[in-house]
């Protein structure tokens, strides 16, 4: 890309994008406006919409900013109402989805779904085991070191799973993906 821009709510260390092709934009992303900017070829919200109380509107003004092409666009998304824990409510979610509901807010929205999918399959039963087991608990959001090699190991396990779920889809998964492309 000969362009790339940043919007988030919160600063990133200019570490993570070092690159004179690369700018950072602090916006409300609950107003976000793209008036006058140019129309994006690629648009990423990446575990975003989660966080906002009316993800729709932020949907509806990347499609708006995307009149002048048919931008292509990548959701990521907590999914399923039953992996709902205390660590959603700390980490700021307002819902997890469905398929069907992410499809739906994608196309309420003005975008055409070319894929929506469940991902990270086989990690729904220990969620489960880890919400039952924390009922009534108050845990803090910390994230543990996951050494290197337990690392490489769920590399593995992930990509595995996603060769096996190319297929057929999988009904289930902690998370979801979705293309969407923007109407013409």
């Amino acid at each position: 890309f000969e362009q790339v821009r940043l919007f988030d709510q919160h600063h990133a260390p200019a570490s993570k994008f070092d690159h004179e092709s690369v700018s950072q934009h602090l916006v409300d992303l609950e107003a976000f406006d793209w008036h006058g900017l140019p129309s994006p070829d690629l648009v990423t919200c990446l575990d975003v919409l989660e966080h906002l109380k009316d993800p729709g509107r932020l949907l509806r003004s990347l499609r708006l900013a995307s009149e002048d092409r048919r931008s292509l666009l990548i959701v990521t998304v907590p999914a399923l109402s039953s992996l709902w824990s205390r660590w959603d409510e700390l980490l700021g979610h307002y819902r997890r989805y469905t398929r069907h509901e992410l499809s739906s807010l994608l196309a309420q929205s003005g975008w055409t779904v070319l894929r929506c999918a469940y991902f990270f399959h086989t990690a729904v039963l220990p969620l489960l085991l880890r919400r039952k087991a924390s009922e009534g608990q108050m845990p803090r959001p910390i994230f543990p070191q996951v050494p290197v090699w337990a690392n490489q190991l769920l590399e593995r396990l992930f990509w595995f799973e996603y060769l096996l779920s190319k297929p057929a889809r999988v009904p289930f998964g902690s998370s979801l993906v979705a293309v969407a492309r923007s109407r013409p």
